[in-house]
Protein backbone atom coordinates (compact mmCIF):
# COMPACT_ATOMS: atom_id res chain seq x y z
CA UNK A 1 0.00 0.00 0.00
CA UNK A 2 1.36 3.26 -0.73
CA UNK A 3 0.45 6.96 -1.66
CA UNK A 4 1.01 8.08 -5.39
CA UNK A 5 -0.47 12.00 -5.02
CA UNK A 6 -1.40 13.78 -2.06
CA UNK A 7 -3.17 16.84 -2.71
CA UNK A 8 -3.97 19.82 0.27
CA UNK A 9 -6.08 22.98 0.09
CA UNK A 10 -7.10 25.08 3.44
CA UNK A 11 -6.08 22.55 5.43
CA UNK A 12 -4.57 24.30 8.59
CA UNK A 13 -2.14 26.72 7.30
CA UNK A 14 -1.12 25.41 4.04
CA UNK A 15 -2.95 27.01 1.97
CA UNK A 16 -2.36 24.54 -1.40
CA UNK A 17 0.05 21.47 -1.63
CA UNK A 18 0.84 18.59 -3.65
CA UNK A 19 3.13 15.67 -2.94
CA UNK A 20 3.95 13.33 -6.25
CA UNK A 21 5.27 10.57 -3.02
CA UNK A 22 8.30 8.45 -3.36
CA UNK A 23 6.91 4.84 -2.97
CA UNK A 24 9.72 4.22 0.63
CA UNK A 25 10.80 7.49 2.22
CA UNK A 26 9.53 11.04 1.89
CA UNK A 27 11.66 13.81 4.19
CA UNK A 28 10.15 17.16 5.23
CA UNK A 29 12.05 19.35 6.76
CA UNK A 30 11.69 22.55 8.53
CA UNK A 31 11.69 24.91 11.50
CA UNK A 32 9.22 24.06 14.30
CA UNK A 33 6.03 25.91 13.73
CA UNK A 34 5.82 25.55 9.81
CA UNK A 35 3.30 23.03 8.86
CA UNK A 36 5.41 19.50 8.63
CA UNK A 37 3.03 17.87 10.65
CA UNK A 38 0.08 19.39 9.08
CA UNK A 39 1.06 17.05 6.11
CA UNK A 40 1.66 14.15 8.15
CA UNK A 41 -1.99 14.73 10.22
CA UNK A 42 -3.37 15.29 7.00
CA UNK A 43 -2.56 11.56 5.92
CA UNK A 44 -3.56 10.27 8.83
CA UNK A 45 -7.15 11.63 8.11
CA UNK A 46 -7.66 10.45 4.60
CA UNK A 47 -7.02 7.19 6.21
CA UNK A 48 -9.20 6.95 9.58
CA UNK A 49 -11.38 10.39 9.22
CA UNK A 50 -9.51 11.45 12.29
CA UNK A 51 -6.70 13.65 13.40
CA UNK A 52 -3.97 12.03 15.45
CA UNK A 53 -3.63 15.31 17.37
CA UNK A 54 -7.90 15.43 18.56
CA UNK A 55 -8.52 18.10 16.12
CA UNK A 56 -12.01 19.56 15.94
CA UNK A 57 -13.11 19.97 12.26
CA UNK A 58 -12.83 23.60 12.72
CA UNK A 59 -9.25 23.46 13.86
CA UNK A 60 -8.76 21.45 10.60
CA UNK A 61 -9.44 24.51 8.42
CA UNK A 62 -7.74 27.36 7.53
CA UNK A 63 -8.38 30.56 9.30
CA UNK A 64 -10.84 32.67 7.43
CA UNK A 65 -12.03 29.82 5.38
CA UNK A 66 -14.89 27.82 5.55
CA UNK A 67 -13.58 24.27 4.29
CA UNK A 68 -10.05 22.54 3.59
CA UNK A 69 -10.16 19.29 1.55
CA UNK A 70 -7.49 16.62 1.73
CA UNK A 71 -7.04 14.08 -1.68
CA UNK A 72 -5.57 11.32 -1.67
CA UNK A 73 -4.74 9.09 -4.49
CA UNK A 74 -3.90 5.23 -2.86
CA UNK A 75 -2.72 2.20 -4.83
CA UNK A 76 -3.14 -1.06 -2.72
CA UNK A 77 -1.50 -4.14 -4.54
CA UNK A 78 -2.78 -3.64 -7.94
CA UNK A 79 -6.01 -1.03 -7.21
CA UNK A 80 -5.86 2.17 -7.09
CA UNK A 81 -8.48 4.23 -5.61
CA UNK A 82 -8.83 8.79 -4.64
CA UNK A 83 -9.87 9.26 -1.40
CA UNK A 84 -11.31 12.59 -1.09
CA UNK A 85 -11.94 14.24 2.16
CA UNK A 86 -14.02 17.67 2.57
CA UNK A 87 -13.74 19.16 5.96
CA UNK A 88 -16.49 22.15 7.05
CA UNK A 89 -17.60 22.84 10.63
CA UNK A 90 -20.69 20.89 10.60
CA UNK A 91 -18.52 17.38 9.72
CA UNK A 92 -16.43 15.77 7.26
CA UNK A 93 -17.89 14.32 3.50
CA UNK A 94 -16.13 11.88 2.08
CA UNK A 95 -16.07 10.72 -1.36
CA UNK A 96 -14.00 7.57 -3.02
CA UNK A 97 -13.27 7.78 -6.55
CA UNK A 98 -16.09 10.38 -6.93
CA UNK A 99 -18.95 8.52 -5.39
CA UNK A 100 -20.02 9.82 -1.64
CA UNK A 101 -19.70 7.36 1.32
CA UNK A 102 -22.01 6.65 3.98
CA UNK A 103 -20.47 5.80 6.92
CA UNK A 104 -16.39 4.85 7.82
CA UNK A 105 -16.84 1.93 7.02
CA UNK A 106 -16.71 2.16 3.51
CA UNK A 107 -13.45 3.66 3.46
CA UNK A 108 -12.12 1.19 5.94
CA UNK A 109 -8.62 -0.31 4.76
CA UNK A 110 -8.45 2.03 1.24
CA UNK A 111 -5.54 3.72 3.49
CA UNK A 112 -3.97 2.06 6.92
CA UNK A 113 -1.54 4.27 8.56
CA UNK A 114 0.57 4.21 11.42
CA UNK A 115 2.02 7.06 13.41
CA UNK A 116 4.43 7.43 16.02
CA UNK A 117 4.95 10.67 17.05
CA UNK A 118 6.75 12.76 20.12
CA UNK A 119 3.64 12.83 21.98
CA UNK A 120 3.65 9.14 22.27
CA UNK A 121 6.89 9.06 24.33
CA UNK A 122 4.63 9.12 27.43
CA UNK A 123 3.07 6.29 26.27
CA UNK A 124 4.84 3.75 28.97
CA UNK A 125 4.95 6.75 31.83
CA UNK A 126 1.93 8.80 30.86
CA UNK A 127 -1.81 8.49 32.07
CA UNK A 128 -3.46 5.45 31.52
CA UNK A 129 -6.00 7.14 28.98
CA UNK A 130 -2.66 7.08 26.70
CA UNK A 131 -2.58 3.68 26.51
CA UNK A 132 -6.34 2.81 26.21
CA UNK A 133 -6.51 5.40 22.74
CA UNK A 134 -3.08 2.99 21.23
CA UNK A 135 -5.15 -0.12 22.05
CA UNK A 136 -8.36 1.57 20.71
CA UNK A 137 -6.61 3.11 17.27
CA UNK A 138 -4.66 -0.02 17.35
CA UNK A 139 -7.69 -2.58 17.20
CA UNK A 140 -9.44 -0.16 15.00
CA UNK A 141 -6.70 -0.22 11.84
CA UNK A 142 -8.05 -3.54 11.11
CA UNK A 143 -11.46 -4.31 12.83
CA UNK A 144 -13.37 -0.96 11.53
CA UNK A 145 -16.57 -2.67 14.07
CA UNK A 146 -14.56 -1.73 16.85
CA UNK A 147 -15.21 1.94 16.50
CA UNK A 148 -18.64 2.01 16.05
CA UNK A 149 -18.90 -0.57 19.31
CA UNK A 150 -16.50 2.06 21.07
CA UNK A 151 -18.59 4.96 20.36
CA UNK A 152 -21.96 3.46 21.15
CA UNK A 153 -20.41 2.57 24.94
CA UNK A 154 -18.95 6.48 25.35
CA UNK A 155 -22.84 7.77 24.94
CA UNK A 156 -24.29 4.35 26.94
CA UNK A 157 -21.49 4.77 29.59
CA UNK A 158 -22.50 8.73 29.31
CA UNK A 159 -26.09 8.26 29.74
CA UNK A 160 -25.03 6.00 32.76
CA UNK A 161 -23.07 9.01 34.33
CA UNK A 162 -25.81 11.48 33.79
CA UNK A 163 -28.10 8.84 35.77
CA UNK A 164 -25.53 8.99 38.84
CA UNK A 165 -25.16 12.56 39.05
CA UNK A 166 -29.51 12.71 38.77
CA UNK A 167 -29.39 10.53 41.95
CA UNK A 168 -27.38 12.22 43.71
CA UNK A 169 -28.47 15.36 43.60
CA UNK A 170 -32.56 13.74 43.85
CA UNK A 171 -31.67 10.94 46.70
CA UNK A 172 -34.02 8.76 44.46
CA UNK A 173 -33.99 4.72 44.41
CA UNK A 174 -30.64 3.93 42.89
CA UNK A 175 -32.06 0.27 41.42
CA UNK A 176 -32.88 3.13 38.62
CA UNK A 177 -29.76 2.63 37.33
CA UNK A 178 -29.94 -1.16 36.26
CA UNK A 179 -32.06 -0.04 33.26
CA UNK A 180 -28.72 1.42 32.06
CA UNK A 181 -26.19 -1.61 32.97
CA UNK A 182 -27.72 -4.41 30.59
CA UNK A 183 -26.36 -1.59 27.27
CA UNK A 184 -23.18 -0.64 29.14
CA UNK A 185 -22.21 -4.17 29.79
CA UNK A 186 -22.81 -5.56 26.48
CA UNK A 187 -20.97 -2.72 24.69
CA UNK A 188 -18.23 -2.79 27.29
CA UNK A 189 -17.87 -6.57 27.22
CA UNK A 190 -16.98 -6.34 23.72
CA UNK A 191 -14.44 -3.89 23.67
CA UNK A 192 -12.60 -5.59 27.12
CA UNK A 193 -12.96 -8.67 25.21
CA UNK A 194 -10.92 -7.09 21.92
CA UNK A 195 -8.76 -5.49 23.79
CA UNK A 196 -7.41 -8.91 25.15
CA UNK A 197 -7.85 -10.62 21.76
CA UNK A 198 -5.28 -7.71 20.52
CA UNK A 199 -2.57 -7.86 23.50
CA UNK A 200 -2.67 -12.01 22.99
CA UNK A 201 -1.73 -11.67 19.37
CA UNK A 202 0.37 -8.60 19.98
CA UNK A 203 2.53 -9.47 22.55
CA UNK A 204 5.00 -11.68 20.60
CA UNK A 205 5.58 -8.34 18.38
CA UNK A 206 6.50 -6.02 21.16
CA UNK A 207 8.94 -8.66 23.11
CA UNK A 208 10.79 -9.09 20.07
CA UNK A 209 10.97 -5.62 19.28
CA UNK A 210 12.31 -4.92 23.09
CA UNK A 211 14.53 -7.86 23.30
CA UNK A 212 16.05 -6.31 19.73
CA UNK A 213 16.73 -2.67 21.07
CA UNK A 214 17.90 -4.05 24.54
CA UNK A 215 20.41 -7.00 23.48
CA UNK A 216 17.75 -8.90 25.93
CA UNK A 217 19.15 -7.27 28.56
CA UNK A 218 16.10 -7.11 30.29
CA UNK A 219 13.27 -9.02 30.99
CA UNK A 220 10.03 -7.58 29.36
CA UNK A 221 6.18 -7.98 29.77
CA UNK A 222 2.99 -6.64 28.86
CA UNK A 223 -0.54 -7.11 30.43
CA UNK A 224 -4.01 -5.81 29.71
CA UNK A 225 -5.26 -4.35 33.69
CA UNK A 226 -8.98 -4.82 34.26
CA UNK A 227 -11.15 -4.86 37.53
CA UNK A 228 -13.55 -6.77 35.36
CA UNK A 229 -11.11 -9.50 33.48
CA UNK A 230 -8.74 -10.17 35.98
CA UNK A 231 -7.46 -12.88 33.47
CA UNK A 232 -6.39 -12.43 29.84
CA UNK A 233 -8.09 -16.39 29.34
CA UNK A 234 -11.92 -15.36 28.89
CA UNK A 235 -14.67 -15.71 26.77
CA UNK A 236 -17.03 -13.13 26.13
CA UNK A 237 -19.91 -14.34 28.02
CA UNK A 238 -17.29 -14.76 31.06
CA UNK A 239 -16.43 -11.11 30.76
CA UNK A 240 -20.24 -9.95 30.22
CA UNK A 241 -21.38 -11.86 33.61
CA UNK A 242 -18.30 -10.27 35.56
CA UNK A 243 -19.00 -6.55 34.21
CA UNK A 244 -22.59 -7.30 35.54
CA UNK A 245 -21.45 -8.26 38.80
CA UNK A 246 -18.69 -5.83 39.34
CA UNK A 247 -21.57 -2.94 38.50
CA UNK A 248 -23.95 -4.28 41.09
CA UNK A 249 -21.21 -4.41 43.51
CA UNK A 250 -19.42 -0.81 43.00
CA UNK A 251 -23.04 0.58 42.68
CA UNK A 252 -22.68 2.57 45.74
CA UNK A 253 -19.11 3.86 45.09
CA UNK A 254 -20.61 4.78 41.84
CA UNK A 255 -23.01 7.18 43.35
CA UNK A 256 -20.62 8.41 45.90
CA UNK A 257 -17.97 9.16 43.48
CA UNK A 258 -21.12 10.59 40.99
CA UNK A 259 -19.45 8.51 37.60
CA UNK A 260 -18.90 4.76 36.53
CA UNK A 261 -15.91 3.89 38.39
CA UNK A 262 -15.43 -0.17 36.54
CA UNK A 263 -15.23 -0.78 32.80
CA UNK A 264 -12.78 -0.41 29.59
CA UNK A 265 -12.93 2.83 30.27
CA UNK A 266 -10.88 2.60 33.91
CA UNK A 267 -8.78 -0.29 32.30
CA UNK A 268 -4.69 -0.04 31.48
CA UNK A 269 -1.63 -1.54 30.00
CA UNK A 270 0.92 -2.29 32.30
CA UNK A 271 4.56 -2.44 31.11
CA UNK A 272 6.76 -5.05 33.34
CA UNK A 273 10.57 -5.13 33.59
CA UNK A 274 12.61 -7.81 35.43
CA UNK A 275 9.16 -8.32 37.27
CA UNK A 276 8.67 -4.68 38.08
CA UNK A 277 6.07 -1.94 37.14
CA UNK A 278 8.14 0.42 34.88
CA UNK A 279 6.11 3.29 35.09
CA UNK A 280 7.65 3.53 38.14
CA UNK A 281 10.93 1.98 37.91
CA UNK A 282 12.11 2.36 34.34
CA UNK A 283 14.26 4.90 33.54
CA UNK A 284 13.92 7.19 31.13
CA UNK A 285 16.10 5.56 28.24
CA UNK A 286 14.20 2.51 29.39
CA UNK A 287 11.03 4.33 28.38
CA UNK A 288 11.98 5.49 25.06
CA UNK A 289 12.71 2.23 24.19
CA UNK A 290 9.27 0.50 25.83
CA UNK A 291 7.45 3.10 23.44
CA UNK A 292 9.61 2.85 20.62
CA UNK A 293 9.43 -1.12 20.95
CA UNK A 294 5.21 -0.36 21.09
CA UNK A 295 5.60 1.38 17.67
CA UNK A 296 7.71 -1.23 15.70
CA UNK A 297 5.01 -4.13 17.20
CA UNK A 298 2.50 -2.04 16.04
CA UNK A 299 3.68 -1.63 11.93
CA UNK A 300 4.83 -5.60 12.09
CA UNK A 301 1.44 -6.83 13.60
CA UNK A 302 -0.85 -4.79 11.37
CA UNK A 303 1.25 -5.77 8.50
CA UNK A 304 0.86 -9.81 9.31
CA UNK A 305 -3.26 -9.18 10.07
CA UNK A 306 -3.45 -7.01 6.59
CA UNK A 307 -0.77 -8.82 4.78
CA UNK A 308 0.47 -5.90 3.72
CA UNK A 309 1.90 -3.01 4.60
CA UNK A 310 0.74 0.13 6.35
CA UNK A 311 1.96 3.94 5.16
CA UNK A 312 3.97 4.54 8.48
CA UNK A 313 3.91 8.32 9.66
CA UNK A 314 7.27 9.42 11.44
CA UNK A 315 6.83 13.15 13.54
CA UNK A 316 9.80 14.55 14.49
CA UNK A 317 10.22 11.45 16.45
CA UNK A 318 14.49 11.53 15.32
CA UNK A 319 15.14 14.49 17.28
CA UNK A 320 13.47 13.12 20.20
CA UNK A 321 15.36 9.97 20.35
CA UNK A 322 19.26 9.54 21.57
CA UNK A 323 21.82 8.38 18.93
CA UNK A 324 21.78 4.88 19.19
CA UNK A 325 17.34 4.46 19.34
CA UNK A 326 17.21 6.28 15.94
CA UNK A 327 19.93 4.37 14.51
CA UNK A 328 17.80 1.20 15.48
CA UNK A 329 14.61 2.86 14.36
CA UNK A 330 16.48 3.25 10.63
CA UNK A 331 17.67 -0.09 10.67
CA UNK A 332 14.48 -1.03 11.51
CA UNK A 333 12.73 1.00 8.85
CA UNK A 334 15.77 0.35 6.22
CA UNK A 335 14.81 -3.24 6.94
CA UNK A 336 11.17 -2.96 6.50
CA UNK A 337 9.11 -2.73 2.99
CA UNK A 338 6.55 0.43 2.84
CA UNK A 339 5.88 3.75 2.45
CA UNK A 340 7.12 6.42 5.13
CA UNK A 341 6.71 9.97 5.59
CA UNK A 342 8.85 11.99 7.77
CA UNK A 343 8.84 15.01 9.09
CA UNK A 344 11.95 16.82 10.84
CA UNK A 345 13.92 19.99 11.95
CA UNK A 346 17.18 18.67 10.26
CA UNK A 347 17.46 15.52 7.49
CA UNK A 348 20.98 15.17 9.17
CA UNK A 349 19.45 13.72 12.06
CA UNK A 350 18.15 10.88 10.24
CA UNK A 351 21.07 9.52 8.93
CA UNK A 352 19.20 7.56 6.17
CA UNK A 353 20.80 5.36 4.02
CA UNK A 354 18.71 4.79 0.82
CA UNK A 355 17.11 7.31 -1.73
CA UNK A 356 14.07 9.76 -1.11
CA UNK A 357 12.00 12.40 -1.84
CA UNK A 358 13.11 15.58 0.17
CA UNK A 359 10.75 18.78 0.79
CA UNK A 360 11.19 21.99 2.74
CA UNK A 361 7.92 23.34 4.43
CA UNK A 362 8.04 26.89 5.81
CA UNK A 363 5.16 29.27 6.39
CA UNK A 364 2.75 26.67 5.42
CA UNK A 365 4.30 26.40 1.94
CA UNK A 366 6.05 22.82 0.56
CA UNK A 367 8.54 23.08 -1.83
CA UNK A 368 10.08 19.79 -3.66
CA UNK A 369 13.92 19.55 -3.08
CA UNK A 370 14.08 16.07 -4.79
CA UNK A 371 15.36 13.09 -5.21
CA UNK A 372 18.39 12.22 -2.52
CA UNK A 373 20.48 9.61 -3.10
Amino acid sequence: MRIEKLVLHQFRNIEQCSIQAHPRFNIIHGRNGQGKTNVLESIYLAGTLKSFRGAKNQELIQFDQREAAVRAVVKRRELTREILVQIRQNGKFVTLDEKKVKSVQETFGQLNVVVFSPEDLVLSKGGASNRRLFLDRAIFQFNPIYAKTTKAFEIALKNRNSIIKDLRISGKNKAVLEAFDPQVVELGSKMIFQRLQFIQSFRKYFLEAYATLSSGEQEVGLSYRSEIAETEDLELDSIEKSFGEKLEQFRNRDLQRGYTTVGPQSDDVEFILDGRSARTFASQGQHRSLVLSLKMAEIQHLGEVLDFQPVLLLDDVSSELDKKRNAQLMEFLMNRPGQIFISTTDPAYLELQSEFNQYKMENGVLVEEGLIQ
